[in-house]
């Protein structure tokens, strides 16, 4: 499963093709001169002082990575690098391929459409150029607070920065430093004069600890989500607690289910957790029918039910809640295909099984059983498919195109669906 960063309402620090980036010397000499003028004590008491080390500091930052910026394409950057890559790969980051070209003192990343996507620095002029920049900026605040409208530009600068070289780092497979900037870019935030807090970011920092085995970091941000009313997609920060603090686990889960009574990830956490507990599941259907009372005419729900009814192995009353879901809404695609792809297990568990059997007529007496099964789902899919659009689908063509090739030799008509269906996957890849 793709571990996706969920993106942030900000502008990403970038370098423009005429921006003036000092060499990695100057950059240096800047520090140097930059600091010594920090350690004086009458200089020290200025804001411009401090905004110079801090602008020092942004410039080591830049200084490797030249005029190039994350989000540029491949013709925007042969402009500026005059330069020929030592290398170039194909590799896999978080399940998706990427051009890897290496250089001398850097290695970009380039997604399938051509964007630069991640830099990778070989060296860096000081370490944590960013978290010192952003001290620098918030001294210069301390002791010359009446530049508060200067010093917030720049600090805005350095967040931007530390969340773009957030997504590089954790692009390239670097959680450690990638959670290091974001929950350093939350902090700078934190921080007067600017005074604010993104959920977003703050919800960024728990998912890498998460992803990461860092419970306690999970915990203590995705805690500051929930009291912000900030929940993830589909409420998935409830069942994400609920894993980090299992002794709240129960209240965690229900919590979120009442508010999002459609979400998967909470439903799923909901039965791993009555099911481990050894309570068994009666209070999910407890909490699903509450959900089905308050609101009688919402689809999804019964949706929902007829997973957790298949999850714990009731397949009569998983079809029952699928088909209610079409009744309540005869248009409601994904009740249908969930029926079809119902029908579909329940077959290929069969064929499962058929393949180890030693006894002819048994054999074949399971194979008409999951054919019948095949056959009955074909409708359903067909009507899921009709009404669907967008990633569901597709669902229904692909586990349409599975069942007509299973059956193609049975008739020429299923064989021409096998092709129609085939061609319809192809066609979207």
């Amino acid at each position: 499963m793709k571990k996706i960063l969920i993106s942030l309402a900000i502008l990403a620090s970038m370098q423009f093709a005429d921006a003036q980036v000092k060499s990695v010397a100057e950059a240096t000499k800047g520090i140097e001169k930059a600091l010594a003028a920090s350690e004086n004590p009458k200089k020290a008491t200025k804001g411009a002082t401090w905004m110079k080390l801090g602008q020092a500091y942004v410039d080591a930052f830049d200084a490797p990575y030249g005029n190039i910026w994350a989000g540029m394409s491949k013709q925007e950057l042969q402009l500026v690098l005059n330069e020929q890559p030592q290398s170039v790969e194909v590799v896999e980051l978080m399940g998706q391929a990427f051009s890897k070209e290496t250089y001398a003192e850097k290695v970009l990343y380039f997604d399938q459409s051509g964007k630069l996507s991640a830099i990778e620095v070989k060296n860096t002029v000081t370490e944590n150029p960013l978290s010192k920049a952003a001290d620098a900026f918030l001294k210069a605040f301390e002791v010359q607070p009446s530049k508060e409208k200067n010093i917030k530009k720049s600090l805005d600068l350095v967040t931007n920065k530390m969340v773009q070289e957030g997504y590089s780092q954790y692009t390239i497979g670097n959680a450690d430093a990638a959670l290091q900037l974001f929950r350093n870019a939350v902090n700078v935030e934190k921080s007067a004069p600017l005074n604010r807090l993104d959920t977003a970011m703050v919800y960024n920092v728990g998912f890498i600890a998460f992803n990461t085995g860092k419970n306690d970091i999970a915990k203590e941000y995705f805690q500051i989500c929930l009291d912000n009313r900030y929940y993830g997609s589909d409420g998935d920060v409830y069942a994400k607690m609920a894993a980090v603090d299992q002794e709240n686990a129960e209240n965690y889960l229900q919590e979120g289910f009442r508010k999002f009574p459609e979400s998967q990830s909470i439903l799923f956490g909901l039965i791993n957790y009555y099911v481990q507990k050894g309570d068994g599941t009666d209070k999910l259907f407890t909490l699903l029918d509450e959900a089905k009372k308050s609101d009688p005419n919402n689809p999804s729900i019964y949706n929902v039910e007829g997973d957790a009814y298949a999850r714990v192995g009731n397949l009569e009353k998983a079809l029952e809640a699928y088909k209610q879901s079409t009744v309540i809404d005869p248009n409601f695609a994904v009740g249908y295909i969930q029926i079809g792809c119902l029908y579909l297990n329940q077959a290929r568990g069969i064929y499962e099984k058929a393949a180890t059997e030693m006894d002819n007529d048994k054999y074949n007496k399971m194979c008409e059983e999951a054919d019948d099964l095949l056959k009955k789902s074909i409708e359903p899919l067909e009507k899921g498919y009709e009404l669907a659009e967008g990633a569901n689908k597709m669902v229904a063509a692909e586990n349409l195109k599975v069942i007509f090739f299973s059956l193609r030799e049975q008739s020429a008509e299923y064989e021409a669906n096998y092709n129609k269906y085939n061609e319809i996957v192809k066609n979207a890849q």
